[in-house]
């Protein structure tokens, strides 16, 4: 595997509190950036972000207790450490 560096990049989904369920948002990966030699970025998207909202993450092996690697139907919700997405 080669040392190139690359992140991760996810449409955000928010969506209301409904009932007893609380507000969130669901993230889904759309594609991935890799950065050039130069430090600038090629992006490769797989989908469009339709609400504009695109979030650019370093890899990280997902934490959701109960999901096996965190996939669900192709999308998955990453959880971060510190301050909140």
């Amino acid at each position: 595997m080669s040392d190139k560096k690359y992140k991760h990049l996810w449409m955000v989904e928010d969506y209301p509190a409904r009932g007893e369920k609380p507000a969130g948002s669901h993230w889904t990966k759309i594609g991935v950036a890799f950065e050039n030699r130069d430090g600038s970025w090629s992006i490769d998207l797989k989908a469009f972000p339709v609400n504009g909202k695109l979030q650019m993450r370093d890899p990280q092996p997902p934490k959701i207790p109960g999901l096996e690697g965190g996939q669900r139907n192709g999308s998955f919700v990453p959880q971060f450490e510190g301050a909140a997405p």
